[in-house]
């Protein structure tokens, strides 16, 4: 069963075109860590360090075992969309060992050609730096079969204890800048824990809230942040991932919101779970209104602006309000899970809200 989540037609082919162009390649971050946790990694794709020129092994790759190939030469990575012949993988993502330098907090760093050590370094969690050799993986399949995951272990590249970490469930950052260089590793941090059920070890807790109180957040693009509440969403149990941001007083800090008004926020959101409505699809509208909903009225102008919501869709959603507290939800517009927030028993009408995000979804505009 462990050898299962090793996907030996593609790690084949990856080194029959690797080795002729004497390229060593390797499995990195948290399909590693997903394989020594025994089960399937969450991302239906594969991400490997290329020592030398990825964009050139992804070529060849392409040329071999078809494809579509995208390259981003300015950081030197390569996506490949697989063709069907590797057992429902979609993705393959090549990049060239590296190093990374930030130049200012919250943006993106300037890339440079490293060895696998340095490109280990530059990632965020000791769970994440465990990297496998698909040479050595090839050699030993036989004994991996065998003998599964016991197997596997033997050949992990660990060099900051990452097995340990990930055995004990603990979160760990590798310098105490990480989350300021980054602050997007805040909400992988949140992501993490409730993966691997694990906690962060006191260093990595208290370089969080530093960061965060010093609004670090606030150095990141909101199209940033909001795509990270994107993948918050397709989580398996995104509500324990929501209480750990609570918890860090990430929300009220991103979007200047009371506590009460967090909290409202929150158990809307878990209505709608509890409910068992399926809207993960259409994320960012339910995020977007739950957070309007919940905010004062006096302080809804600046959230909206703050959520890239136009003057004219904040508008609507003002009239809508005034609808649903007249009893005509018939006269509304937007997609009203404002329901769930303004009043539970809504629900229960014949206005259901599956069928409102069925049917009535009009996405909001930025």
């Amino acid at each position: 069963m462990m050898t299962s989540l090793l996907n030996f037609e593609l790690l084949q082919a990856l080194y029959e075109v690797a080795q002729p162009l004497d390229l060593n390649v390797y499995l990195v971050g948290g399909g590693v860590r997903d394989i020594l946790l025994g089960k399937p990694s969450y991302d239906t794709d594969y991400d490997c360090v290329v020592v030398g020129d990825a964009a050139e092994l992804a070529r060849k790759f392409v040329e071999k075992f078809n494809g579509r190939l995208v390259i981003f030469p300015k950081f030197q990575t390569a996506k490949i969309f697989l063709s069907d012949q590797f057992n429902g993988l979609n993705e393959l993502d090549l990049v060239s060992s590296r190093s990374e330098k930030y130049l200012k907090p919250g943006g993106l760093p300037l890339v440079s050609l490293s060895n696998l050590e340095d490109d280990l370094l530059r990632r965020d969690f000791t769970v994440n730096i465990l990297a496998l050799s698909i040479a050595e993986l090839i050699k030993n399949k036989a004994s991996i079969i065998e003998k599964g995951l016991e197997e596997i272990r033997k050949l992990v590249i660990d060099q900051h204890a990452g097995q340990s970490d990930l055995a004990k469930g603990i979160i760990r950052i590798l310098h105490n800048d990480s989350f300021i260089d980054d602050p997007t590793r805040i909400f992988r941090a949140a992501r993490y824990l409730v993966r691997i059920n694990g906690e962060l070890d006191q260093a990595t807790k208290e370089a969080l809230f530093e960061a965060v109180a010093e609004g670090a957040l606030l150095t990141v693009s909101i199209q940033r942040i909001l795509h990270e509440f994107e993948i918050v969403f397709k989580e398996e149990d995104p509500i324990a991932i929501l209480e750990n941001l609570r918890d860090w007083t990430v929300l009220r800090n991103l979007f200047w919101i009371e506590p009460e008004t967090e909290q409202r926020f929150l158990e809307g959101i878990m209505r709608l779970f509890s409910e068992g409505v399926s809207w993960r699809s259409i994320w960012l509208d339910v995020f977007k209104i739950g957070l309007l909903v919940c905010q004062p009225v006096n302080a809804r102008d600046n959230l909206a602006m703050r959520l890239l919501i136009s003057k004219k869709k904040l508008k609507r959603f003002v009239l809508d309000l005034e609808a649903l507290e007249l009893g005509r939800p018939d006269k509304i517009e937007l997609p009203l899970l404002v329901w769930s927030w303004a009043d539970p028993s809504y629900v229960d009408q014949r206005y259901k809200l599956a069928q409102l995000l069925s049917e009535r979804l009009d996405r909001l505009e930025v």
